[in-house]
């Protein structure tokens, strides 16, 4: 069964310059215990776009069937999704935290 995991760690963004534009997410974080398989992110889908400008994420991974040593264990997955004209920020959400990363605007000075 898919779950939320239990903390996020770090997470860093990079945007691709092809067009569409793409968005590049690393998101490390901690699992309660080992057997935790295929961490995501799981993409929040909104019928308006937020007035923040923030995309959520939910870090998810499929927690373990059976006996697992019970021990925090690190998780680290990669996503790459398409960049909405509208996106200001990303917020990686676990069960104890949420990290949010704001996208660098890039300028060209004459």
């Amino acid at each position: 069964m898919t779950k939320t995991i239990y903390s996020i760690g770090c997470v860093h963004v990079e945007t691709g310059k092809s067009l569409p534009p793409t968005l590049t997410i690393t998101a490390d974080g901690i699992v309660e215990s080992g057997g935790w398989t295929n961490p995501t992110l799981s993409k929040h889908i909104y019928i308006t776009p937020p007035e923040d400008g923030v995309q959520g994420y939910d870090f998810v991974a499929d927690e373990p069937d059976g006996m697992v040593i019970q021990v925090l264990t690190p998780v680290k997955t990669t996503y790459t999704d398409r960049q909405e004209d509208w996106v200001t920020a990303v917020a990686i959400h676990s069960a104890t935290n949420t990290v949010t990363v704001t996208l660098a605007v890039s300028v060209t000075v004459p």
